[in-house]
């Protein structure tokens, strides 16, 4: 599986996890009072691991999920604590099509108004050696 494809099934784990839409996927109208979340794959530059005979490099990126909720329809901090927990306490591993991938960190950011919608961002901080 690629790093998305993996990220995506560790957060499909979430219990009452709303629908996802997926990058690059033509958006479905939410229907009213709908929630739902877009996981977003930000990459970081890689670094060195280490030099010489056995150097490797050390990717390394970002999962942005934006929990969208309808304005007035209740608070989502659990929902968003959920998830972040689904990574954070994950272990140190998820497979991938190469090597094993490490989450690093775990965090909920803070809530903003989006037109109709509040957006609350969890943030999952991620790597592998390469």
């Amino acid at each position: 599986m690629s790093i998305y494809e993996t990220l995506i099934t560790q957060l499909q784990t979430v219990a009452g996890l709303p629908r996802i839409q997926k990058t690059n996927e033509t958006m479905t109208q939410p229907k009213a009072n709908e929630s739902w979340v877009r996981p977003t794959l930000l990459r970081a530059e890689s670094s060195t691991g280490a030099i010489g005979k056995n150097g490797f490099l050390v990717e390394q990126g970002t999962l942005q999920i934006d929990l969208f909720t309808p304005k007035g329809s209740g608070d989502q901090s659990q929902l968003a604590e959920s998830i972040r927990g689904a990574f954070n306490e994950r272990g140190p591993t998820l497979p991938t099509d190469k090597k094993p991938l490490r989450i690093t960190k775990a965090w909920v950011g803070n809530a903003i108004e989006d037109g109709a919608w509040y957006k609350v961002a969890i943030y999952v901080r991620w790597e592998r050696n390469e």
